[in-house]
């Protein structure tokens, strides 16, 4: 499902995507909860090209919903791992553009005056660390 954008793979578009993907998660996870009560057998003699049988109906939607939670668990795992390998400075350089807890402006102005830098020396560390990220990201949606 989520894999599949690993051939034109874009490392910013996988981070802020990652956010919606959490989102999408949770709300699996409480279909999920919901469809595991099985409904009662409802023989109304209408016949269709689909399964007939509720309970296999039910089953087909729970496998298909629990593929999508681990393509976003996978897509986490991954995320998470090329996020370890960063040093504590482009770390800090990543946060502020991608998990900012004020305005991005903010942090930036913040940033370059606390580290005696200059917007542009931001901007190109920050280009280095996605470069970094997708070299790492990319090669682990390769293994998936």
């Amino acid at each position: 499902m989520r894999l599949e954008s690993c051939k034109h793979f874009d490392t910013e578009l996988f981070i802020k995507q990652l956010k919606i993907w959490k989102k999408e998660k949770e709300k699996l996870m409480e279909r999920l909860e919901e469809i595991s009560v099985l409904p009662s057998v409802n023989n109304n003699g209408i016949r269709s090209s689909e399964v007939s049988d509720p309970t296999a109906k039910l089953a087909i939607k729970r496998l298909e919903i629990e593929e999508n939670i681990k393509d976003i668990e996978r897509c986490e795992a991954i995320y998470e791992v090329a996020k370890k390998s960063l040093t504590k400075e482009e770390l800090e350089v990543f946060e502020l553009f991608f998990e900012p807890d004020k305005p991005i402006w903010k942090g930036i102005d913040d940033y370059t005056y606390s580290h005696y830098t200059s917007r542009m020396c931001l901007y190109r560390e920050r280009r280095k660390i996605l470069e970094k990220l997708d070299r790492l990201i990319a090669g682990k949606c390769d293994m998936w």
